[in-house]
């Protein structure tokens, strides 16, 4: 849907190039149509996340989480063997997309099954449309684990996250199909070739791709870790330890690291948490850890449903089992908020809606203006038309309404600078992308007066200029001369 004339500084950015798809027809050859079809498509679609990591990292009970539907299969080891794409649509559904291009309908309950009728080397990924809030903002992409047996899941997973594709394939088409931003599952301490995978992402994306949407760490079964779940230490305390020195060792590679109990936000966003669980869990109380521990070897304590305990061990995890008991007193509602708050989701759907959404416009704006210029050079409908079209890119890139994107490389220039300028700049460059209002823009804490605007664009853009001519780094003078214009920009609209 084009965005009404007045909107955002994101709005306007997208009807700019909107305009420039309409012009495009006339200057390509007729069969560049259906990747400019692609192209222009991806300007208006939801941003595309994917779910990496290993085997058995936990992403698909990530993905249920997040939807809030337990739909994606979660077998011990090795279950998603194929690329799944979770869309908003009605009704709910699935489909196969085969790599001859065919698509056939496939039959669902509301769950995937964990084995599809057709070999996994014949399917190019399966689409599942449902009536999930969180799929109207986001497409979610589950993948196969990385380091798996499976060589055509490896290479499934490459092409979404980084778009390696067969051969033939061009550019322009790679860019479409490759995810913007990826949430990437550490199981425990990061290894070099996930470092080396979460790189080759960011070259894919693009210079401005780690600022945009980039990557979001997540360090998966936090529930698990350090100890274990009947440590007297917290294991989730342990998880935040280790993520924070994750994101601190890699601060250009990774927006955030976040720890994460997947299991924990499955049970409490899906419906599995019922009284039934809860009268079972306080049941469990009075009984000391270390023979909560032994339960599978030694049973339950009298009294006690064994396959109630069973149940709750398997579909809440031993973490809730310890943590969990004295908070089940109060309740199902009480251990459903219990869960969601441990599970450690909101931090990452905050991260996902301020990073991610937030700049997937400029992102894909970008990565489209891209694959349109690879059409002008690779299928004009003439030398000259090509040549036509590129002036028409670089028009359109110097327009204000794109300057947005000029903030995020901005931001790419400052990442790994140190000193209190290159600080204070990549703050207010942040503001500046992730909001529309102008007292927001600015950092105010409640809405300013016209005069009160202007004075405060006054005097950070003398701020900005000063520091063009005066930073010591070229890198951080160029992204000062960037903000000067932002101000400008803002001040021009009020």
């Amino acid at each position: 849907m084009v965005p009404p004339a007045g909107a955002g500084p994101t709005d306007r950015m997208t009807r700019t190039v909107l305009a420039l798809c309409d012009e495009a027809p006339a200057l390509l050859a007729s069969g560049a149509r259906a990747e400019l079809a692609a192209l222009r498509a991806s300007v208006t679609e939801p941003l595309r996340v994917a779910v990496v990591g290993r085997v058995s990292a936990g992403k698909s009970t990530l993905v249920n989480a997040l939807i809030g539907r337990r739909v994606a299969p979660t077998a011990a080891g090795e279950c998603t063997r194929v690329v799944t794409w979770y869309r908003f649509g009605a009704p709910d559904r699935a489909q196969l997309v085969l790599r001859d291009g065919t698509v056939h309908p496939l039959p669902f309950d509301g769950a995937l099954p964990e084995t599809p009728a057709v070999p996994a080397e014949r399917i190019e990924r399966i689409e599942v449309f449902l009536q999930a809030g969180a799929l109207r903002q986001m497409t979610l992409i589950d993948t196969p684990g990385l380091g798996s047996l499976d060589r055509p899941g490896d290479e499934a997973v490459r092409r979404v996250a980084i778009g390696e594709g067969a051969a033939g394939e061009t550019p322009s088409s790679r860019a479409v199909e490759q995810a913007s931003a990826l949430l990437y599952l550490f199981r425990d301490v990061e290894k070099q070739d996930d470092i080396d995978f979460i790189r080759a992402h960011q070259a894919a994306t693009g210079p401005m791709g780690s600022t945009a949407a980039g990557v979001i760490g997540v360090l998966s079964h936090a529930d698990l870790f350090g100890s274990g779940p009947w440590s007297p230490r917290d294991p989730l305390v342990e998880a935040r330890t280790v993520a924070d020195r994750i994101a601190g060792d890699h601060p250009t590679l990774l927006t955030a690291v976040v720890p994460v109990a997947a299991l924990l936000g499955q049970a409490a966003r899906t419906g599995l948490v019922t009284e039934t669980k809860a009268r079972t869990l306080a049941a469990l109380q009075p009984v000391e850890t270390a023979r909560l521990q032994m339960l599978p070897r030694f049973g339950v304590p009298p009294g006690v449903d064994a396959a109630a305990v069973g149940d709750v061990l398997h579909e809440l995890g031993p973490y809730a089992v310890n943590y969990a008991r004295g908070v089940a007193g109060a309740g199902a509602g009480a251990l459903q908020n219990w869960l969601s708050h441990r599970s450690g989701l909101s931090p990452v759907e905050d991260l996902v809606g301020t990073r991610f959404v937030r700049r997937c416009v400029p992102l894909t704006v970008e990565r489209m203006l891209r694959g349109l210029r690879g059409l002008s050079r690779s299928m004009p409908a003439s030398y000259e038309a090509g040549a036509r079209l590129r002036d028409r890119i670089e028009q359109v890139e110097l327009q204000p309404a794109m300057h947005r994107i000029a903030e995020l490389r901005a931001l790419q220039l400052l990442a790994g600078r140190s000193g209190a300028l290159a600080r204070d700049l990549t703050r207010e460059l942040d503001l500046m992308i992730d909001n529309d209002d102008p007292w927001r823009r600015l950092g105010a804490g409640r809405p300013l007066s016209s005069p009160e605007l202007r004075a405060e664009l006054t005097r950070r853009w003398d701020r900005a200029q000063t520091a063009t001519t005066t930073a010591r780094d070229p890198r951080v003078g160029e992204a000062a001369r960037v903000l000067t214009r932002s101000y400008a920009l803002v001040g021009a609209d009020l």
